[in-house]
C-alpha cells in the first residue's frame, strides 16, 4: 500500500469570517470528553479541521471515538470522515484504508502532537462530497477522546501549520480557539429519583449532598426530586454540594363547594386533602337553603395541604321583615330583630299587605298573632292559636326584658300599665275577641288585611 499525506493547505488569507467557528470541550466523564463544533452560517461551514488536544496533569490521551468515517453521501450520512494525515489509497487510486482522525507523531510539520498513549494528540478531519446538500451539519460532534489517569485540564487548539480550521473556500476561519476546561466532576442527574438514590448517585459522583428542600410540582410525584442545583452535566470541583428539591406533589387546589350540600361539600374538601372550617349561614337571593353559597378561599386557589375551607350556608331568600319603629319600646331589639323573627315567626304577617311582595301581610293588627288560617271550610284567620299566645305571654313585659314577650303577641303594638308597661294585656285580647274566627279576606266578613305600613298613633312596627 502507498500512503499519501494529505497536507491542508491555506491558499489564501482572505478577510477573516464576521462570525467565529467554535470548537467546545464538554467533559462527559471523569474520562471521556466530548469534542463538539459549531459554525454560525453555510458560508462558514468548515471544510476540514487540523487541531491539537492536550491533557495537563500527567494524564494521557488513550483513546478516540465516536467520530464519523468516509465520504459524505447523504443528508443522513455526513460529517467529517476524510483523515489525510492516516488514509491509504493504492496505485490505482483506491482509497484501501480510511485510517484514524490521530495524525502520526512522525508527520511533518514538527509541531504535531506524539499521539494516542501520550499527552497529546493532533486530529485532522475533511469533508468530501458531491452535492451540498450532503454538507456537513452546522454543528454537531467531531469525536471523543478517553483520558487515563489524574488530569487537570484539557486544553483544544488550532494547528496552525496543518491549516487550523479551513472553510469551503480555503480561508482561514475565525474561531474560538484555544478553549481549556478543567478536570471535575460531572454533576449526575438526579431528578424524578427517590432522595435515597439521589443522595447515592451524588456521592457516588465524589460529591457532597447539599440542602433539600419541599416544592409543589405539577407532573413528578411527591417525595421525587423535581429540581436538582448545579444542573446535571455541570462540571464542578470534586467535593462540591449538590442541593436538591423534592416534589409534594401537586399543589391542592380548593373546590367548588358552591350549591352543594354540606355534606357534599365536606367530602369534596376532605378529598382535595384540605380540611373542613367553620360553617356560617347567610340569606341569599338565589340560591336554595340548606346549599352553600360562599367560600374562603375561593375556588381555584392554590393552598397548603391541610388548609381549612370555611363555607357559608344559604338560609334561602331573605324574608321581608318589618322592624320594630322607634318609640315601641323594642328600640334595643331592633339590631337583633332577624335573629328573633327567624326562630319565632314568619316575619311577613307584621308588613302591610302587598299582592306582590307580601301576600301573606295585613292581619297581625286585628288579631291574627300567629299568621296562620285554621279549620275548615272557614280558614279562620282568628281562632285559638291567635288566643294561645296572647294567653301565653299575658302582661309580660317588652323584649328589653329577660322574660319578654313574644312579639306576636302584642298586637296592638302599644305598652300599657305602670311601672311593669306590659307588652301583651287587654288591648291585645280585645282586637283578638273582636274578630273571633273572622275569615280569610276576601269573604265578606273577611278580617281586613290593611294593616297599616306605618301608623304613629298605634306606635306600628314599620319597614326599616
Amino acid at each position: 500500500m502507498k500512503k499519501i499525506l494529505l497536507t491542508l493547505v491555506i491558499l489564501a488569507i482572505a478577510v477573516p469570517a464576521m462570525a467565529a467557528v467554535t470548537i467546545t470541550p464538554v467533559k462527559e466523564s471523569a474520562t471521556v470528553v466530548r469534542i463538539d463544533y459549531s459554525a454560525p452560517s453555510a458560508a462558514e461551514r468548515p471544510r476540514a479541521f487540523a487541531l491539537d488536544i492536550t491533557v495537563a496533569g500527567g494524564a494521557t490521551i488513550t483513546g478516540i471515538s465516536n467520530y464519523f468515517v468516509g465520504a459524505c453521501t447523504s443528508p443522513s450520512n455526513r460529517g467529517y470522515g476524510i483523515f489525510p494525515g492516516t488514509i491509504v489509497i493504492d496505485a490505482d487510486g483506491i482509497v484501501t484504508s480510511d485510517g484514524s482522525p490521530v495524525a502520526p507523531d512522525s508527520d511533518l510539520p514538527a509541531d504535531t502532537q506524539d499521539g494516542l498513549g501520550t499527552s497529546g494528540i493532533t486530529v485532522e478531519m475533511g469533508s468530501l462530497y458531491g452535492d451540498v446538500g450532503n454538507a456537513p451539519a452546522l454543528g454537531g460532534t467531531l469525536c471523543k477522546v478517553t483520558i487515563t489517569g489524574a488530569w487537570t485540564g484539557l486544553t483544544v487548539a488550532a494547528n496552525v501549520s496543518r491549516g487550523g480550521v479551513v472553510l469551503e473556500n480555503a480561508t482561514a476561519a475565525t474561531t474560538n480557539l484555544p478553549q481549556t476546561i478543567l478536570a471535575g466532576t460531572v454533576v449526575p442527574n438526579i431528578i424524578s429519583m427517590t432522595i435515597a438514590n439521589a443522595n447515592t448517585a451524588i456521592t457516588g459522583a465524589g460529591l457532597v449532598v447539599g440542602t433539600t428542600a419541599y416544592a409543589w410540582h405539577a407532573t413528578i410525584a411527591k417525595d421525587l426530586v423535581c429540581a436538582q442545583d448545579p444542573a446535571s452535566g455541570t462540571t464542578v470541583a470534586p467535593g462540591s454540594a449538590v442541593n436538591k428539591t423534592v416534589s409534594k406533589g401537586p399543589q391542592p387546589i380548593v373546590p367548588n363547594i358552591v350549591s352543594m350540600t354540606i355534606a357534599n361539600a365536606n367530602t369534596a374538601i376532605t378529598s382535595a386533602g384540605l380540611v373542613v372550617g367553620t360553617t356560617a349561614y347567610a340569606w341569599h337571593a338565589t340560591i336554595a337553603k340548606d346549599l352553600v353559597c360562599a367560600q374562603s378561599p375561593a375556588s381555584g386557589t392554590p393552598v397548603e395541604s391541610g388548609s381549612a375551607v370555611n363555607k357559608t350556608v344559604s338560609r334561602g331568600p331573605q324574608p321581608t321583615v318589618c322592624m320594630p319603629a322607634a318609640g315601641t319600646g323594642y328600640d334595643a331589639q331592633r339590631t337583633q330583630f332577624n335573629a328573633y323573627v327567624t326562630k319565632l315567626w314568619d316575619p311577613t304577617q307584621w308588613c302591610a299587605y302587598n299582592a306582590t311582595t307580601n301576600p301573606k301581610g295585613g292581619f297581625q293588627c286585628h288579631g291574627d298573632a300567629d299568621g296562620l288560617k285554621t279549620g275548615t271550610p272557614y280558614y279562620y284567620r282568628v281562632s285559638s292559636g291567635d288566643l294561645n299566645l296572647i294567653t301565653g305571654n299575658w302582661k309580660r313585659k317588652q323584649l328589653t326584658y329577660p322574660d319578654g314577650a313574644d312579639p306576636r303577641a302584642d298586637i296592638d303594638h302599644k305598652i300599657t300599665g305602670t311601672p311593669y308597661y306590659y307588652a301583651v294585656s287587654s288591648g291585645d285580647l280585645n282586637r283578638v275577641t273582636t274578630n273571633w274566627k273572622r275569615k280569610d279576606a276576601p269573604a265578606a266578613d273577611g278580617l281586613p288585611r290593611n294593616c297599616p305600613l306605618t301608623d304613629t298613633a298605634n306606635n306600628t312596627y314599620v319597614k326599616p
